[in-house]
């Protein structure tokens, strides 16, 4: 049963939190991410995606830049498939967690130190202005059903991501 790989990844929610008022590295920011998705941004196979190998190419564009940024803060949810895994369930959202500097502070820990060898020379990297400015531009749209519509229209545009 899968219940319980869900409930372990709740917990996550007692370690710190990524907000402006407490300065926290990009690696405390994503112990909560790791709970889930491991140290090393691994996952565990039909469980919880990787994330790592995943983040640099997702944020080459626009489109995938927006996307990660309402994936953690609307969370997400449904099948999805990654690597030829499919995976089903829910990542609940963390916007009572990280504001548009968490955010930002997490997208760039695993871009940079998960995935840093992957990095071409015109990476940017998030910021706290573009994410909030994407937090606006998508206030009426919370969920994690519409992430999950951004993931496909993402891919619809982008085929060489998935």
């Amino acid at each position: 049963m899968k219940l319980f790989p869900v409930l372990l990844c709740s917990l996550g929610g007692l370690l710190p939190l990524a907000s402006a008022a407490a300065e926290v590295s990009g690696e405390q920011a994503y112990e909560r991410c790791a709970a889930c998705h491991m140290a090393d941004g691994s996952g565990v196979p039909g469980v919880f995606p990787p994330l790592k190998n995943r983040i640099p190419a997702l944020a080459a564009s626009a489109e995938g830049r927006r996307y990660l940024t309402m994936v953690v803060q609307n969370g997400l949810m449904g099948n999805i498939v990654v690597e030829d895994v499919s995976y089903y369930g829910v990542m609940p959202a963390q916007s009572s967690v990280y504001d548009a500097k968490g955010i930002s502070v997490v997208l760039n820990y695993l871009a940079e130190s998960i995935d840093g060898s992957q990095l071409s020379s015109s990476w940017q990297a998030f910021t706290e202005v573009e994410v909030q400015q994407t937090l606006l531009d998508f206030a009426g749209k919370a969920g994690a059903q519409h992430t999950a519509k951004m993931r496909r229209e993402l891919f619809r545009l982008h085929p060489e991501l998935k």
